[in-house]
């Protein structure tokens, strides 16, 4: 990437380095740096941990997601991961999207920092690429957001009880 680019990404926002300690990676080290607006797609995202490992070879591919509040405070959400393994051992672990997790949590961040690890060689040989996408968070779409999913599940659970009052 770009020097003067990712100089200019760190005084504008210097939650970049904390989230790189974090993410054990140096900065220079990103591919890509992108900035765009967050919106309903990133909140029905889901962060996810994707890793195997046979004989010598392996590779793991991951997409974390970090908050960051107007005080740079940062709080990493939970990823859905999965792991295989050669010998045929496998699990997998389904988390909530961020939006589901940002209710639960009463978090109104003013950024969502997107982090994707992508090994594209599968025996974890390849060239592994660092791509970071930063997400300006409007909290009055936010809270339309959230409305809209309360809505939602209430719908879904009045449905649930009036079909319980069906004559069969």
């Amino acid at each position: 990437m770009n020097k003067y680019k990712l100089d200019l990404l760190g005084k504008e926002f210097p939650f970049l380095a904390i989230i790189g300690k974090l993410e054990s990676i140096d900065l220079n080290s990103v591919d890509s740096i992108k900035i765009k607006r967050g919106d309903k797609n990133l909140l029905d995202s889901v962060g996810m941990e994707d890793y195997c490992a046979w004989g010598d070879g392996w590779y793991s591919e991951y997409c974390d997601y970090f908050t960051v509040d107007s005080n740079n405070n940062i709080i990493q959400l939970k990823n859905s991961k999965k792991t295989v393994i050669a010998c045929g051992e496998h699990s997998e672990v389904i988390e909530c999207s961020i939006g589901q997790q940002l209710f639960e949590k009463k978090i109104s961040p003013s950024f969502i920092v997107q982090c994707i690890k992508n090994d594209p060689d599968a025996s974890g040989n390849g060239v592994v690429q660092y791509i970071w996408t930063i997400f300006r968070m409007d909290i009055d779409s936010l809270k339309a957001y959230h409305l809209k999913e309360i809505d939602r599940a209430a719908a879904a659970l009045k449905a649930e009880i009036a079909d319980t009052y069906k004559i069969v």
